[in-house]
């Protein structure tokens, strides 16, 4: 046998020393295993590609379950959200917050309060703004449901102090399954307010003008404002003139309203008392009407609270002339409060007196007849001031003796 080695057509040329003998094995390419030689390598097939249908089913069935939830998640969110915008407590809560933040208007829509023309005088958002101890606060208590109709209860704080207040709900229809809660209208509360002087001074409840009814002024009678009745929401509210009269002071009154419904507001009145220079210029009408008594020159006066009497026999008998009266002392004066029935009042607490003295004549005689001190008292009314004037009348005489 040769030792002479032949490598195949196209097979790679290894070197074979010819000194050592040959054992037998086949030569090997450097970098390649014996086993992977193209004389003897097997064919191995290729791994067949990953099953992927299973993993990508396990994959939706995971999203669609994430969007599920999803939707679980959300549904439960909205019906939390419409229970919660839609519940009794909600609605009561809803209007006693725009209270607080003095939104008037918003709080009549929300309680379904429909005003008339004269209630929007007073319950709109630039009067209550204005208004002071107005709601500061509140707490939302038990709500009970039954038979379409549901009461919430509520702990309101204002002005300093705190009361129990009930709200009535009806159903107003739903959202998806939702029951929906509305208020009921509010009963607002009325308050009175009232101008006791002249009409003239007007009247006004937290700055704005009102417009009482006006009783007209007769002989007796002064021209006056009737008491006026309006609603308004829980606040206090100044009332005070309109108007202003140099012989006159108005004190400023509160108009207080606590809470609804049954609420009992404390009214206000607004009263007009004579200053100083009011007293003189009455005191000065006063004096000014008996002085033109006194100007009459007759024995017998008319309207006045001194005079001769009529069936004294020496008017009868005599001839009277050159009749002459003089105010010797004048009487102390008292001046009631103003009163729509009257007005101010004015009575002498202490007689005044006058004296008198006339001619007399007949046929058989002459002479003069007089009278020192003839007292009197005084009653009479202050209507109104003119200008700066008081308008003193005496509608009735008053008793001499």
């Amino acid at each position: 046998m040769s030792n002479d080695f032949v490598p195949q057509e196209g097979a790679p040329e290894t070197p074979v020393d010819p000194t050592v003998p040959w054992n037998g094995e086949l030569p090997v390419n450097p970098g390649q295993s014996p086993y992977q030689q193209p004389y003897f390598a097997a064919q191995t097939p290729a791994p067949a590609p990953p099953k992927r249908p299973r993993r990508a089913l396990l994959l939706g069935l995971l999203a669609s379950g994430l969007v599920l939830a999803l939707l679980v998640v959300a549904g439960g969110i909205w019906l939390f959200n419409a229970g919660e915008r839609n519940a009794p407590a909600k609605q009561v809560a809803s209007f006693l917050t725009a209270l607080v933040e003095g939104r008037a208007e918003d709080a009549m829509r929300l309680s379904g309060n429909v005003l008339q023309d004269q209630d929007k005088t007073l319950i709109n958002d630039a009067v209550y703004q204005n208004a002071s101890n107005k709601i500061s606060g509140f707490s939302i208590g038990q709500t009970r449901i039954a038979n379409g109709k549901a009461t919430v209860s509520a702990e309101i704080s204002q002005g300093g102090e705190s009361y129990a207040e009930e709200f009535a709900l009806s159903l107003d229809g739903k959202e998806l399954f939702i029951d929906k809660w509305r208020l009921d209208p509010i009963v607002l509360p009325t308050m009175t307010v009232q101008l006791a002087g002249p009409a003239s001074l007007g009247l006004t409840v937290a700055g704005v003008g009102l417009k009482p009814d006006l009783v007209p002024a007769t002989a007796t009678q002064p021209e006056s404002l009737k008491k006026l009745s309006v609603k308004a929401l829980p606040a206090d509210y100044p009332v005070a003139a309109a108007n202003s009269d140099p012989d006159l002071t108005t004190n400023q009154a509160t108009a207080k309203v606590r809470g609804f419904n049954s609420a009992k507001p404390q009214n206000a009145v607004v009263a007009a008392t004579l200053n100083e220079a009011g007293k003189a210029s009455i005191t000065a009408a006063v004096n000014q009407y008996l002085d033109a008594c006194a100007a009459q020159r007759t024995a017998v006066l008319k309207d006045c609270p001194f005079s001769g009497k009529a069936d004294d026999p020496l008017l009868s008998q005599y001839q009277v002339s050159n009749a002459r009266w003089s105010i010797v002392t004048r009487p102390t004066l008292s001046i009631a409060e103003w009163s729509p029935s009257i007005g101010w009042l004015v009575l002498s607490t202490a007689p005044g007196t006058a004296s008198f003295a006339a001619d007399l004549s007949n046929s058989v005689s002459s002479g003069t007849a007089s009278i020192d001190a003839m007292t009197f008292s005084l009653g009479g009314q202050v209507l109104g001031f003119k200008d700066g004037v008081a308008q003193f009348s005496r509608p009735t005489p008053g008793t001499q003796s």
